[in-house]
């Protein structure tokens, strides 16, 4: 996915997205100069920071 796809999936404003890119909070891969993000990554990522009571 890129950036706007991840964004529109995870309902994330692309801004945060791009911010979680440049922390490298967010899991990516550069291809061909672009970013990417895998759905089964980000499905993980999100995951991980649900919480649960």
């Amino acid at each position: 996915m890129t950036p706007r796809e991840a964004g529109l999936y995870l309902r994330f404003h692309l801004v945060s997205i791009y911010k979680l890119i440049k922390r490298k909070q967010l899991p990516f891969t550069k291809i061909g100069g672009q970013w990417r993000i895998r759905k089964s990554v980000l499905d993980e990522w999100m995951e991980k920071r649900m919480v649960t009571k």
